[in-house]
């Protein structure tokens, strides 16, 4: 059983190497083609920083100078980064980031595996459950987003909590409150996904009656009170970041008049997502997305579908997976809870498909839209099916005429609890308004304007819940086309060409990666000998190279990337262009000792911008504590600026860099 179980997990091994070919190759010299997997690399390096020098503090990490809980901007990650802070010290942070990318795709499989397997099913229903649900398109559009694809301890969190509600004990439930703080401590939708997730586990175990609920009220009780607790650090920095961050500031009257008015406040943010242009509407989960392929997939026949895909949603699992999917609830419903509520789920589906099409073709006047949009059926009816399902289940529990209580499936209440999690997250991630095709279809459930969901703005991820419960259905639909073929070498073959398929389908190779972009060598030496101070770098917008590079700065830093920033950076826009009022503000403002610039992310236009507003800023920049200038390209700097650095005694050349810095 051992050798089994350590076999199948090397195999998930072996596959997430081969699935993000070439990036093993490359762990320290190459990230994921997008700006945002460079941001969340330095992440991982500036909580590793921060955990050892300043554990107590783990939210002010070194961005955003002077600002403090600079984490906060964005997902903490907490819990990745301290877990491959050994491979940040030792191989640097990108490398810790992408052998997480690459655990995480096992860690989910045999994540989906465990569950399967606890819930009765076979070896081969676990393996294709943890195929389907690590390799799903969601998760593969988000090799950018570590945080999203730190939702692979999932599977774990609902299986503690489906051992927890079968029989609650003190170790259970610390089991639970692990996995549960695991998850919240990287991510604050991980933290509202998994919260709602044991909710209706809670919720639909206990409405079945086969729960010890005085038992579960005194272990949950006190496992959730500690969760709050542990939250507490985690919420309170986002709170103070929405007090630092949205207040008006003073700031120098000398660059005030060219600083753009101050954003609105966080909550008025939060107002405006509220409408059908706000990222609320945007980003949740269109019905096309759920037969929306990968845009990378390379099978032929899946890539007309990629047109469906969104950047927050992708969802179709491959044809192979979906009808193992329908054959295992097919079967499973028929047999426990009835033809009745099978022919309801089937007309929600058509209900469904009929709306889209109508949608595609008809825009909002179409007739079927408008009875979808006015009865809010796609809201309504799956909730109905989960309590259908919950009330069946109670039922098949009770005694009967004779008292003797009445044999059934003891899987049944966990898969009735997994399936109802998956259709209550799938209605969350159709948002505030279900749509199709940009075509309202109604109001949904989705509660905007209620804390925490408030803090979300892509009810789309709530469907990594839908997709585990997918999986889930995938695994037991081959199991059941398993237990049909009598020949045991027969159904080997079946099985391991239904897993090649899926994992096929689910294929998105080769993956896009960008080289490093590295400091020159001489200027990194130069800054090892410089005393510390808050340094900036330049570009400063769209620029997350900088984090990555400067992790291991000694002073402030002043770069920062995350979704909001702090007012006194509006004095930092106009296309970087070093403008004399943008240095006089970061002096007066950040008091900036360091300014490096890196011209070779600049394109031309920029470039020559960049550097007229240099050649003009040359008293503005007498205004800094004197100038040290670095790796000074021949002819960038007009010949008298150079001579006035030079009578100030501060320079060093070399001019193969493309880079400066001054003091």
């Amino acid at each position: 059983m051992r050798s089994r179980c350590v076999t199948v997990w090397l195999g998930f091994v072996a596959l997430a190497l081969a699935q993000l070919w070439p990036l093993p190759l490359r762990l320290a010299s190459a990230t994921v083609a997008h700006a945002d997997a460079v941001l969340n690399a330095s992440v991982f390096g500036l909580v590793a920083r921060q955990v050892v020098t300043a554990p107590w503090r783990p939210f002010d990490i070194n961005m955003y100078y002077p600002f403090r809980g600079a984490l906060a901007a964005g997902d903490p990650q907490i819990t990745s980064a301290i877990l491959l802070s050994p491979v940040t010290w030792t191989a640097g942070p990108l490398a810790a980031h992408n052998v997480f990318l690459i655990l995480s795709f096992v860690i989910a499989a045999v994540g989906a595996y465990r569950l399967v397997r606890e819930l009765g099913g076979t070896v081969a229903a676990g393996v294709l459950s943890g195929l389907v649900f690590a390799y799903s398109p969601f998760r593969l559009s988000h090799l950018d987003h570590s945080h999203v694809l730190a939702g692979c301890w999932l599977p774990f969190l609902v299986l503690s909590a489906l051992r927890l509600l079968r029989q609650p004990t003190w170790h259970r439930s610390a089991a639970t409150l692990a996995w549960f703080l695991i998850l919240a401590w990287t991510s604050w939708y991980l933290t509202v996904i998994a919260g709602t997730t044991l909710l209706v586990l809670t919720v639909v175990a206990i409405a079945t009656g086969r729960v010890p609920v005085a038992r579960l009220a005194l272990t949950g009780g006190v496992a959730g009170v500690i969760a709050a607790v542990a939250l507490l650090p985690v919420l309170l920095p986002y709170l103070a970041i929405e007090r630092q961050f949205d207040p008006p500031v003073t700031l120098s009257w000398q660059v005030q008049a060219s600083i753009p008015p101050a954003p609105p406040s966080f909550r008025q943010q939060v107002a405006g997502e509220f409408a059908t242009t706000g990222a609320l509407w945007q980003n949740a989960a269109a019905l096309e997305t759920f037969i929306a392929a990968s845009p990378a997939t390379p099978v032929p026949w899946l890539r007309p579908l990629a047109r469906f895909a969104t950047p927050e949603a992708v969802f179709f699992p491959g044809i192979v997976a979906l009808m193992c999917g329908i054959v295992g609830l097919t079967v499973w419903a028929r047999r426990s809870l009835g033809l009745v509520w099978l022919s309801a789920a089937a007309a929600l589906a058509a209900i469904a498909g009929v709306a889209m099409l109508a949608a595609a073709s008809g825009g909002a006047d179409a007739w079927p839209v408008r009875i979808v949009a006015t009865t809010r059926v796609l809201v309504w009816l799956p909730l109905v099916l989960v309590a259908w399902a919950v009330l069946t289940v109670r039922r098949s529990g009770e005694s009967t005429a004779g008292g003797t209580p009445e044999r059934t499936d003891p899987a049944l209440v966990p898969l009735v609890a997994v399936l109802s999690a998956g259709v209550v997250a799938w209605v969350l991630s159709l948002g505030p308004e279900p749509q199709a095709f940009s075509v309202s279809l109604g109001s949904g459930l989705y509660p905007a304007d209620l804390p925490p969901f408030s803090l979300l703005r892509s009810p789309a991820r709530f469907a990594i819940v839908s997709v585990l419960a997918g999986a889930v259905w995938a695994g037991f639909g081959l199991a059941d086309i398993l237990a049909r073929i009598r020949q045991a070498r027969a159904r080997s073959w079946v099985a391991l060409c239904v897993m090649a398929a899926a994992a096929g389908e689910a294929s998105v190779l080769p993956v896009t990666l960008w080289p490093v972009h590295e400091i020159d060598r001489a200027v990194a030496a130069t800054m090892r000998t410089l005393p510390p101070g808050p340094l900036v770098e330049f570009p400063i917008h769209d620029n997350t190279w900088a984090l990555l590079q400067q992790w291991r700065w000694p002073g402030p830093l002043v770069n920062g990337s995350g979704v909001r920033e702090p007012v006194a950076y509006n004095g930092l826009h106009g296309r970087n262009g070093l403008t004399p009022e943008m240095l006089e503000h970061l002096r007066t403002w950040f008091h900036v000792r360091y300014l490096l610039v890196d011209f070779s992310l600049y394109d031309a236009a920029q470039r020559t911008r960049v550097e007229t507003n240099l050649r003009d800023s040359a008293a503005g920049l007498t205004m800094l504590a004197g100038v040290m200038m670095l790796a000074l390209p021949i002819g960038i700097i007009s010949k008298a600026f150079a001579d006035e650095i030079h009578r100030r005694e501060f320079v060093v050349t070399n001019t193969a860099a493309a880079r400066w810095l001054l003091k």
